[in-house]
């Protein structure tokens, strides 16, 4: 965010202590990001007078500025006019002299209310910065291949009261790759007439000359079970191949995005004999982020109706689509340097290091403390830029995961207590003064965030289930 501050006044310290407050609170540009711009004209008032806020009208930020303000000060006087009727004043040293104008008119001599002006404005500049457009995954050469399930010699797979696999995965992978390709994705269907394996050969042409970062295959089924076995719930089954180290992980996050979606997924793996199972043979393809996903159990009544439904194999492709399309831009931010950790909430307004001021990090590096990230939900779909203000979690001295590339001592002792840890670890680690007999157990988090940094995530801040990247600014 690019602001700038033009004194109007007979007194300089409103504006001075303005400045020093944008300082410490307004964040540097996000990654990819086009810095707001906003001018800031400081205007006498007489004793006495209220302080008030004059917006220009029908400005970019007119709308993020007054409500911030409403928020924050809703007795606070504000007014929007059009910009030839502002105060006259000598923009053109300013960095942007075009940019949108908000004037603070100060009354003199009333410093209490001043205090709160400067804190008011110096917060909904905070969050004009944070409501910038966030940043969005490029899908330009990100490559999926998707194969629906069976069809090869007639076989249709699953099937129950006449509906079959066969019939309901092809249409679920056409929405899907009618959606990828909307989002920019390079996608291929798979040949029906080719065999599992054949098909994992056809889809590894397909993906030559690519990264494993940008390569992606997906094999839709529905599965199969005995009427008197039917489970009595939804169930999605994220399958990997064994022989493929990267294919766990990438069906792990892929099963815990489709949780997010409504979709009770779970993660098996595929077994390591291809022979048995000749239909898996299709994971024999030439990349780590492979998954067979069996979306759901066709043997009931009541699944043969819901799978058959265009409302479920809608809703059933927005979210594999939107779950590729996440974790695309996962991998893309790795690539970038960021880091990916579970993330917790804390109170800012109780830390016990720097100042939050409500909205800030916590790194487990006391060193960290001042220093400015970007926070992305995993799939980068919503960034933010914000300081670290205290320290934590768990460690306070983790400097070779906050500036390294090791995981973070709290990821890799999850669930145990500081005490438990051997002792050349306690010392890598830190004791953290909140609980100096390390009488609190790890959480496997990353990094603390407060609630407000949270909400413009779209995460809730549960270490069981919210991930973020971070990295420094």
């Amino acid at each position: 965010m690019t602001v700038g501050i033009a004194d109007n006044s007979t007194d300089f310290s409103f504006a001075t202590e303005f400045a020093q407050d944008l300082t410490v609170d307004v964040p540097a540009p996000a990654l990819n990001e086009t810095p707001l711009q906003v001018n800031i004209i400081v205007q006498d008032l007489p004793e006495n007078s209220v302080p008030s806020v004059v917006i220009e009208k029908d400005s970019p930020v007119a709308k993020l500025f007054s409500d911030e303000f409403k928020r924050t000060s809703p007795d606070l006087p504000i007014t929007e006019v059009p910009r030839e009727e502002l105060p006259k004043v000598d923009l053109g040293l300013l960095n942007a002299p075009q940019a949108p104008i908000v004037v603070l008119k100060v009354p003199k001599g009333n410093e209490a209310e001043n205090r709160q002006l400067r804190t008011a404005a110096a917060n909904a500049l905070k969050k004009l910065s944070i409501a910038q457009a966030p940043v969005t995954p490029s899908a330009e050469g990100i490559k999926v291949f998707i194969d629906p399930g069976h069809g090869v010699n007639g076989d249709s797979g699953a099937s129950f009261n006449g509906v079959s696999e066969r019939e309901i995965v092809l249409k679920v992978a056409k929405l899907l790759d009618a959606d990828l390709k909307a989002r920019g994705f390079s996608t291929m269907l798979s040949n029906s007439a080719l065999r599992p394996q054949e098909r994992a050969a056809e889809a590894s042409q397909f993906f030559q000359g690519s990264t494993v970062a940008s390569t992606f295959f997906l094999s839709i089924h529905l599965n199969s079970t005995g009427s008197g076995t039917c489970p009595g719930k939804s169930e999605a089954w994220a399958m990997y191949d064994l022989q493929t180290p990267g294919s766990k992980s990438f069906s792990e996050n892929l099963a815990k995005l489709l949780q997010a979606k409504g979709i009770a997924a779970s993660v098996n793996p595929v077994p390591e004999t291809y022979s048995n199972f000749t239909n898996l043979g299709v994971l024999e393809a030439q990349t780590d982020n492979k998954a067979l996903i069996e979306l759901e159990f066709l043997c009931n009544q009541e699944n043969s109706i819901k799978v058959n439904s265009s409302q479920w194999q809608d809703s059933t492709s927005k979210a594999l689509a939107e779950a590729i399309s996440s974790l695309s831009g996962s991998m893309l931010a790795d690539s970038q340097g960021f880091k990916t950790v579970f993330a917790t909430r804390f109170d800012g307004s109780s830390n016990t290091a720097g100042n939050c001021n409500n909205s800030c990090a916590a790194l487990p590096d006391n060193t960290a403390l001042g220093k400015s990230i970007t926070v992305c939900n995993i799939g980068r779909t919503k960034c933010v830029n914000t300081k670290v203000g205290d320290i934590g979690p768990w460690c306070t001295k983790d400097s070779a995961y906050v500036f390294g590339t090791t995981k973070s001592i709290g990821e890799q002792f999850n669930g145990k207590y500081w005490r438990e840890l051997p002792e050349s670890v306690q010392t890598t680690c830190g004791n953290p003064i909140e609980w100096p007999q390390g009488n609190l157990k790890s959480n496997g988090a990353g990094i603390d965030l407060t609630q407000d940094l949270l909400e413009q995530l779209g995460i809730s801040g549960d270490p069981l289930r919210d991930q973020v990247k971070w990295k420094f600014v």
